[in-house]
């Protein structure tokens, strides 16, 4: 991790709020910071870590990133990504997801989690904002969708529940739509969250491995996607084997594990859940593949 030099016109307030914000990333991350205040107190230098160049890359595939998978069946690993990984997912999930120039997207799941990755490189390629929450908690988070005008986010259910929940006393009504995935969402939640968050909710399914499998559309009648994933993203090739096994080839792939294979079969990633696709062409996962050798 990298802090460059930067500057700021600051007043007395906002220096004793940017010290104790210092002083608390000093102690999360165990990195000495300085700064130092120059004339007019403006912060003119920031010196955690020292100068780090990098080359541009020659090829789009080419290791990008490294996020961590969430460990909920098995070890953790880390997953290495390209560019070239999430500007497809992007640009598949374009007519989708209703972007606008005007949209101001929430980010508050954390950075090494593929659904806030893919928020950040969506927001690049469609030029909307995105305000990075400082703090998680459901209270900040209706806090920060009323002072800041929030449009959307990507979320999981739990989440947004609890925002259901609390809503009370907060100015809501900025927001327009929300991807929700990363967990199951019943039918039942998925009808109260649109009512009592006044959003239009998009199913989603991906997982560390494969950016976006599947996705609703904000055009979607809810009753279709409060009981699915959303169908096929247009660039990838979805199979179910003969015990449910959902596979896909896609150009949102990651490149490996480091240190470590994908499970594939003939090109697909192997996902390990089980599930089924409609006659509408909606993917519905029905649960997790049982605990078994794979090829």
């Amino acid at each position: 991790r990298y802090i460059g030099d930067w500057s700021s016109d600051v007043c007395s307030s906002d220096l004793v709020d940017m010290h104790e914000d210092l002083n608390k990333l000093e102690l999360e991350s165990g990195l000495k910071i300085s700064y130092s205040i120059g004339e007019n107190r403006k912060v003119i230098k920031s010196s955690a870590f020292p100068e780090i160049k990098f080359e541009a890359l020659n090829d789009s595939r080419e290791t990008t990133i490294m996020i961590s998978t969430s460990g909920s069946t098995g070890d953790r690993k880390l997953v290495i990504h390209s560019q070239y990984a999430f500007i497809n997912n992007a640009f598949d999930s374009k007519n989708y997801g209703d972007y606008r120039e005007d949209d101001i997207a929430l980010a508050f799941l954390p950075l090494n989690h593929v659904f806030a990755m893919a928020m950040l490189f969506t927001a690049v390629c469609f030029q909307f904002k995105v305000f990075v929450a400082a703090d998680s908690d459901v209270c900040s988070l209706l806090g920060y969708v009323d002072k800041y005008h929030i449009t959307r986010f990507n979320g999981v259910p739990s989440i947004l529940l609890k925002m259901t929940e609390m809503r009370d006393g907060y100015n809501v009504s900025s927001l327009r739509c929300a991807y929700v995935g990363g967990a199951p969402c019943s039918k039942s939640d998925y009808f109260k969250i649109e009512k009592n968050l006044g959003i239009k909710l998009i199913s989603v399914y991906g997982m560390s491995e494969c950016i976006g499998i599947s996705t609703g559309a904000f055009s979607d009648d809810s009753s279709l996607l409060a009981d699915s994933v959303g169908r096929c993203y247009p660039a990838n090739d979805i199979k179910i084997l003969d015990d449910g096994e959902i596979m896909v080839k896609s150009p949102s792939m990651c490149n490996g594990y480091f240190n470590g294979s994908l499970l594939t079969k003939n090109g697909y990633l192997l996902t390990g859940d089980i599930g089924r696709i409609d006659n509408d062409g909606f993917l519905h996962k029905i649960g997790r593949a049982s605990c078994r050798e794979r090829v």
